[in-house]
């Protein structure tokens, strides 16, 4: 499934996906997304279907081997049928030709498919987030490592 990057005219796409995958408290401001679209150390792709954006998530450089992943939406009616694979597919491909050694990220513990769709592309649960919600709820804190010397080709790591 073709991953497009994504750029400045698909800042309103974003922000409406991502108002529809999350709720208002938990959603990011437009302005997060505008700065992320406009900064060369973010990598934002999309997926879309019949012209429309589906699904998209956003890495941030972190240090000059880290990426973290900032989010990954997938809109409710598309979930279940590869859109975050091909994204995390896309996510580690860029790693690999950069070098990356780490990708970190944070999930609402509550997220049991997110998790266990990290944990089975090897993330791991690395600590807990107490509070890490303005809503009050708690994250985990995963994070998978490469080993950029024997990364394979193609998807996996």
């Amino acid at each position: 499934m073709p991953v497009k990057k994504l750029g400045i005219d698909d800042l309103d796409e974003v922000a409406v996906l991502d108002e529809e995958c999350f709720p208002p408290d938990v959603a990011f401001p437009e302005e997060v997304f505008l700065g992320c679209l406009l900064d060369p150390s973010c990598i934002c792709a999309g997926i879309e279907e019949k012209g429309r954006l589906v699904a998209f998530s956003i890495v941030h450089r972190s240090g000059p081997r880290a990426f973290n992943l900032v989010t990954l939406d997938v809109h409710p009616d598309f979930r279940g049928k590869g859109k975050a694979k091909a994204l995390l597919d896309e996510i580690e491909k860029e790693a690999r030709r950069l070098e990356i050694k780490r990708i970190t990220l944070q999930v609402d513990v509550n997220n049991l498919t997110a998790i266990g769709l990290y944990e089975k592309r090897g993330f791991k649960k690395k600590s807990f987030l107490k509070n890490y919600y303005k809503t009050g709820g708690h994250a985990y804190l995963m994070d998978k490592v490469f080993d950029t010397t024997h990364a394979p080709e193609g998807n996996g790591c």
